[in-house]
């Protein structure tokens, strides 16, 4: 069994990109310089759906209320290219929150640089953005709301295009380090009052085991997000997302145990791994306020992750993929 510990400090703003409890599964989400580092063909999906049954206003034509809760489903894949001396990794992700509907794409490829220490991965991609508003999803308790007034049948959406940089050493000692800039054109679009997030990622992992429990790995892992400022948004300001995880598995088959997010939930998760397939599950029981609007206090987050090892004469990844490395 594997147990897992998890805090993370959140300073400033809110999301803007859907955001995983198990992030240590999709590490080219944050970090372009990962894409191929595993030596085989991984995919990851989750879904999430986040503080299930959290309801919003009351339609006064259906007398029901519209639900709040937003669920995100995320497809993250990466990939050797031995001839390009690299590797390509891409995320496809969509999140529905009440009247917002987004599309995030992340294309990309990483240049792999042997060293006497390990793998560097040097990678820059792409990232596309797609925002939708349903202002048919507003239900204003006064008619004629100033706001809403003569867009109740009308959709608004918005495209942006950014670009991110990244590098990720996974070094020859069971050990990774990572450091990623994202969103760094920092593009915005002021008829939906949005703008992309620039921010800098760092991140280390270490794997190893004890003499007395040889069966079970445990795998430390860090991740600093720092929100940088001078947005396009100039009222912006900078903010650090914090994460510290512990895991441990048993007999490179079974992983669970605990996550706790500071300021934001305690998590359970358990995951197992069959051959090529790794199945994940994690429910966040949520420590704020939002607790009480939530059906039954938290979010559900599922994944299923496959890998088809390409470099046979490479560690067979199926299973170290799972030590979010």
């Amino acid at each position: 069994m594997a147990v897992l510990f998890s805090s993370t400090a959140y300073l400033g703003l809110g999301q803007q990109e859907p955001t995983l409890s198990q992030y240590m599964l999709a590490t080219y989400n944050y970090n372009a310089g990962y894409a191929g580092l595993s030596n085989s063909l991984c995919a990851s999906l989750f879904y999430r759906q986040q503080w299930i049954g959290m309801r919003g206003a009351t339609n006064a034509e259906t007398d029901k209320k519209s639900s709040l809760s937003p669920y995100n489903v995320h497809l993250v894949a990466d990939m050797p290219i031995r001839f390009l001396h690299g590797g390509i990794g891409l995320e496809v992700s969509t999140t529905t929150a009440a009247q917002f509907s987004d599309v995030f794409i992340k294309v990309g490829y990483a240049y792999h640089l042997q060293t006497s220490i390990g793998t560097i991965g040097m990678g820059i991609r792409a990232q596309f953005c797609n925002k939708t508003i349903d202002w048919g999803q507003f239900f204003p308790e006064t008619q004629g709301d100033y706001v809403l007034s003569g867009k109740t049948k009308e959709n608004n959406s918005a495209f942006l295009a950014d670009a991110g940089i990244g590098f990720y050493l996974k070094g020859n000692l069971n050990y990774s380090v990572g450091l990623s800039f994202n969103n760094i054109i920092g593009s915005s679009k002021e008829d939906i009052g949005f703008t992309t997030t620039r921010n800098m990622v760092l991140s280390g992992g270490y794997s190893f085991t004890l003499p007395d429990l040889p069966k079970i790995e445990f795998s430390p892992v860090t991740r600093l997000t720092f929100i940088l400022p001078g947005n396009a948004d100039r009222r912006q300001n900078s903010a650090i997302y914090w994460d510290v995880s512990f895991l441990a598995t048993f007999n490179k088959l079974f992983y669970g145990g605990l996550s706790y997010r500071l300021q934001d939930a305690v998590s359970v998760l358990f995951g197992m791994n069959i051959q090529q397939f790794q199945f994940g599950v994690c429910y966040d029981i949520s420590t704020t306020k939002i607790i009480k609007a939530s059906a039954i206090g938290g979010s559900l987050e599922l994944s299923v992750r496959y890998c088809f090892a390409i470099e046979t004469d490479r560690h067979n990844s199926s299973y170290k993929n799972s030590r979010y490395l």
